[in-house]
This record gives C-alpha cells, structure tokens and sequence, in this order.
C-alpha cells in the first residue's frame, strides 16, 4: 500500500524582504553566547548579504551604521567574529581613487559555499574549539 502524500504546510511568512534562517544548534552553543552583543548582532546582517556563489561584501562603515555603534566598535565585532571561527576573510579591502574602492569580503563558516550545482557543505569553524578557549576580544585585537 502506498503512504499518503504529506502535505506541505505553508507557513504565513512575511514574503517582502525574504527570510533569514539561522541554525538553532549555532545559536544555543557556548561559542555563540559567549561573543559580545555587537558581534551577534553581525550574524544575521552578514546572513542577510550571504548567497552561495560569492563572498559577503560587508564592510565596518556599513555595520557601524546598521548596529547602531561606532566603527571602532564595529571592526572589534568582526574582529571577534574571525577569532571565534564565524567567519573567514574572503578578500581585503582596497581604497584606490582612481579605480575604485572595495569593502572586504566575508566567508560565513556556518553557510555553504560554491555554486547552486556543486556546493560545499560549512566548514563550521566555529565548532572546532570549545567556548572556554576562544580568544577574548583583547586577544582577537592582537591576532589581527
């Protein structure tokens, strides 16, 4: 006998700006909650920009302004986020007046990456050292 079709809930969301699903497991870990609120406040902006077949364009201006900090503060919170293995450096900033500039470009370690035909799963960095021996944002300064 053949199983009965599942049907498919639809659930009513808001479908203007899209979703941003975040893994609970990421979200409830010891690494997570153990960085500042600037830098969880990153994530789902990071989130928002990521797509698979290129590197989030994010720079510090960028999320100073949509944090609500200043750009010092900013560069701490990503600078946090690199040392707890959330993220990776794709590509460095350039500032050239005469060809352009360009904002750094972001590795989100809990998102896959590649292409919609062949992707590669998460590394999940972040996973790999137990909160206790995450470096603390004086650290996180030094190492960059």
């Amino acid at each position: 006998m053949a199983k009965p079709k599942r049907r498919q809930v639809k659930l009513p969301l808001d479908k203007r700006g899209g979703v941003v699903v975040q893994a609970g497991h990421m979200l409830a870990s010891p690494q997570f909650l153990a960085l500042s609120p600037y830098a969880k406040a990153l994530v789902p902006l990071l989130q928002l920009h990521w797509r698979i077949n290129k590197p989030v364009d994010f720079g510090v201006r960028e999320a100073a302004e949509k944090v609500g900090c200043s750009k010092d503060r900013a560069a701490r919170a990503f600078k946090e986020l690199v040392a707890a293995g959330f993220i990776e450096e794709a590509t460095e900033s350039l500032f050239d007046s005469r060809y352009g500039s360009r904002t750094r470009s972001w590795r989100l370690t809990w998102m896959p990456t590649g292409t919609i035909e062949n992707p590669v799963p998460p590394s999940h960095r972040w996973e790999q050292a137990p909160a206790a021996n995450r470096p603390t944002v004086r650290e996180a300064d030094a190492i960059t």
